[in-house]
């Protein structure tokens, strides 16, 4: 009996070139705190809640604009340790009590791990990740100036034309004047940062965790505020395969097939010969 075999090469070729590639391994954060803060002399509990996600983070030497430069002049003997900066954060969705909300596509991360610190330092001996929020835009905003009498003459005079927005209590206010968000993890045992990005639950919590705001005050400066989670939580998503098709090996025979093969052909054209009528000879040639 003879049996095919296909070419071992080409299969493993084909295997190779149409491998089916796997999704990102996501993890999905959601989070929950109180923004506290002041305006016009007004103290501000907000409630908020979101979440973001992370999707296999890439090293990069770009460092999100927000970010603390450690090793400016300003942070020389305070701060020692290392940095790291990754892509894969985003899809952030920020929403606050008062109906206000943020969103970004995209977050810069950063994992810091510090082996020194004092007065001044930005994040405390050990582990530490940070994520910034790139591009946000906010809506919901419902505060607006008034006059400082509490009036809301266009003019801030006794006209009685009042003007085109509303006024705002101290949470709307506090809420439109933010200008960036970023999240703060602190705390963990000092690794190294090029272990990559750790998952931020396990290492931190929702105690060891908080989300960053920065905002203005009333005179125009710039402020933040740090407020700690009440919950984080998260759910990772494991890489699926994405089904591509796999091209079949055509058998090829073996070298012996193909001399039946000939040895059939040529046979049949011998027997083909032999069957072909003599042509008629003409009369008297014998």
């Amino acid at each position: 009996m003879t049996t095919h075999r296909p070419l071992t090469a080409v299969a493993l070729l084909s295997a190779a070139l149409f491998a089916a590639p796997a999704e990102a391994q996501t993890t999905h954060y959601s989070f929950a705190g109180i923004y506290n803060t002041a305006q016009n002399g007004s103290p501000v509990t907000l409630a908020y809640t979101g979440s973001f996600s992370i999707a296999d983070p890439v090293l990069t030497a770009t460092k999100p604009a927000y970010a603390a430069d450690v090793f400016s002049p300003s942070y020389a003997g305070i701060w020692a340790g290392n940095s790291s900066f990754y892509t894969g954060a985003g899809a952030l969705q920020l929403s606050f009590a008062n109906g206000a909300s943020l969103k970004a596509p995209s977050l810069g991360l950063v994992v810091n791990n510090t082996t020194f610190s004092g007065a001044g330092a930005p994040y405390p001996p050990g582990l530490s990740v940070q994520l910034y929020a790139e591009g946000a835009t906010a809506s919901g905003m419902t505060a607006s100036m008034v006059c400082p009498d509490g009036s809301t003459d266009t003019l801030c005079d006794d006209s009685g034309i009042d003007p085109l927005y509303r006024r705002g209590d101290a949470s709307d206010l506090a809420v439109q004047r933010i200008t960036g968000i970023y999240f703060a993890f602190w705390g963990a045992p000092l690794s190294s940062a090029a272990a990559g990005v750790p998952d931020l639950v396990t290492a931190f919590g929702a105690s060891g965790g908080g989300l960053g705001i920065f905002a203005s005050n009333d005179l125009g400066q710039p402020t933040t505020t740090l407020t700690s989670f009440n919950r984080l939580s998260a759910v990772s998503t494991a890489p699926v395969p994405v089904p591509v098709p796999v091209p079949v090996p055509v058998p090829v025979p073996e070298p012996s097939t193909y001399a039946l093969m000939l040895a059939g052909l040529l046979g049949l054209a011998g027997w083909r010969s032999l069957r072909k009528p003599h042509a008629a000879q003409p009369l008297g040639a014998r």
